[in-house]
């Protein structure tokens, strides 16, 4: 009888000195998991932030390419109504409008700010009919290599 006494003595006393270590235990596991979630919350906010700015820059980079599409095809489009051109309109007066449509802000003017005399002119335009008979364009090249020359 006083054998089983002891012995559950003997147990209570371990069990307490258990106790003690198993809940500092658990506390320090909770204190760990506390902080491994307070770091994966704040890497999950560091992702959505990331995330959104991703989305952002796709979103921006594909109205880019939409308008640069858009670009092109304008000015594919002026350059088939350039090419459609005939008989006088064939003249190099038809290229202001097609320097308007390439240039980025469609407002800047024809690159020759100064019209040739007319005597360039006539010279220019009979080069450019000669070169279209040909159907090469070397007297127009000799002409822009001349000095006075449109370069």
């Amino acid at each position: 009888m006083w054998g089983i006494f002891f012995l559950n003595i003997f147990l209570k006393i371990i069990r307490i000195s258990i106790e003690p270590d198993n809940k500092r235990r658990e506390k320090v596991k909770k204190r760990q998991l506390k902080k491994k979630l307070a770091e994966l919350t704040e890497e999950n906010a560091a992702l959505k932030k990331r995330n959104e700015q991703l989305v952002t820059e796709f979103m921006e980079k594909s109205a880019e390419a939409v308008e640069a599409k858009e670009e092109a095809m304008r000015t594919r489009l002026e350059v088939e109504i350039h090419r459609m051109h005939t008989g006088h309109n064939v003249c190099w007066l038809n290229d202001e409008r097609l320097w308007q449509a390439v240039l980025k802000d469609g407002k800047s003017a024809y690159p020759h700010s100064t019209l040739p005399t007319e005597e360039e002119l006539l010279k220019g335009c009979n080069a450019y009919i000669r070169s279209r008979f040909k159907g090469v364009c070397e007297e127009r090249c000799e002409l822009l290599k001349k000095p006075g020359g449109n370069n």
